[in-house]
């Protein structure tokens, strides 16, 4: 537990530095565009770091450093790509917000946006223990991880294939369309 704290310690500098970098790619007409290039990296990120839980009892027990390098660098760039749709997400935010309600427009639609991520949490938590079959009454042996995280990463694909088409789009209404009439 004290490795992964240490970790997290380290990604912080790249947590707050990240977003000043991210200015250049999100200050146009379509900021949502970073979003949709990183979108696809990430994904495959959260598909290694499965794969590494997967396979952390045989890599840990024969070389511990490799383990935590590996984990560092995934967990570094997995950091990075978060970070910098948050920013472009931000960004869009921003870009569309009715100037007549100030800040009250944008901080609905940053609550929505929250609102819409921390259902999968908890989801993925009861779909895990649902999916995990221990007991001697079980055929097959199982851990509900590897299966909600290959389900997740399918929804995540068939999802950016679906919206990256629509998300481009909503970027390229004109502001008045996001005005509050």
């Amino acid at each position: 537990k004290e490795h992964l704290a240490y970790i997290s310690s380290l990604l912080m500098p790249l947590s707050m530095v990240l977003p000043i970098f991210a200015a250049k790619w999100t200050s146009g007409k379509a900021p949502l565009e970073l979003a949709m290039w990183v979108y696809p990296v990430r994904l495959l990120l959260g598909a290694a770091l499965a794969g590494l839980v997967f396979y952390t009892p045989t890599v840990l027990a024969s070389n511990s450093q490799l383990f935590y390098l590996v984990l560092f660098v995934l967990s570094a760039a997995l950091v990075g790509a978060m970070q910098l749709m948050f920013v472009a997400q931000m960004a869009f935010f921003a870009r569309i917000s009715d100037p007549a309600y100030g800040g009250t427009y944008m901080t609905m639609l940053n609550t929505l946006n929250n609102l819409g991520g921390m259902w999968t949490a908890p989801l993925s938590f009861y779909l895990v223990d649902a999916l995990t079959c221990r007991d001697e009454l079980c055929l097959v042996k199982r851990d509900g991880f590897h299966a909600v995280a290959v389900l997740s990463f399918v929804v995540g694909a068939v999802w950016y294939a679906i919206g990256r088409p629509v998300v481009g789009r909503m970027q390229n209404w004109p502001l008045e369309n996001w005005r509050v009439k």
